[in-house]
């Protein structure tokens, strides 16, 4: 978008929604958020395979079947077999240290739910600007959108200072989809807003 727009209603989702809901959706791309998901998954596997005793076998297999106990097991892993469990354990260290530290599993739970209240907002979208005037509409779900925001920036989950950086191609693709989509309908608004947005 090269200009501001004259329709109120442009305006509401070039400068206000639309950069919002598309910011929200920048935090599934946090690494910090990625890093604390593969812990998560990582985790639960390694939980399942000792919960269901298929460690003793894989150390089996990693140490060539040498002897019966798991000590045993242990000291006979020799090799790149020995660097790569290594490796593995020391990266399960420092990934487990960087989720406990920035207290990234609470942070990345909470940003996962605030990316599900703004695909609620996005999904009531399309009702809302069917109407003939959408204004009052979108003027509510600014103030929705600012309660989220304000909630999750108290929580830390939301790790942007203010919206997401590099949103602008993204934001202007998804107003212009809108006003093609939905532009038509807009026939009883005024040409001024009567409340500041």
């Amino acid at each position: 978008m090269s200009s501001m727009p004259s329709n109120p209603v442009e305006r509401k989702l070039s400068g206000v929604i639309c950069p919002w809901l598309v910011s929200a959706r920048q935090l599934a791309s946090v690494p910090l958020y990625i890093v604390c998901i593969f812990y998560a998954y990582t985790h639960d596997v390694l939980a399942g395979l000792v919960g269901f005793g298929l460690s003793s076998p894989v150390l089996k297999a990693l140490a060539g079947n040498q002897g019966s106990t798991d000590a045993k097991l242990l000291t006979g892993i020799t090799g790149p077999m020995l660097y790569l469990a290594v490796a593995a354990g020391v990266a399960w260290l420092l990934l487990k240290a960087v989720v406990t530290r920035e207290d990234g599993e609470k942070r990345s739970a909470l940003a996962r739910s605030c990316r599900r209240e703004f695909r609620q907002l996005e999904a009531r979208l399309p009702q809302v600007l069917q109407e003939a005037d959408p204004l009052p509409a979108l003027t509510k779900m600014q103030e929705e959108i600012q309660t989220i925001v304000d909630r999750h920036i108290a929580e830390g989950s939301w790790v942007f200072n203010g919206l997401a950086p590099d949103i602008k191609d993204k934001v202007d693709q998804m107003f212009s989809q809108l006003c093609a989509q939905f532009g038509a309908n807009w026939t009883q608004v005024p040409k001024t807003e009567e409340k500041a947005a």
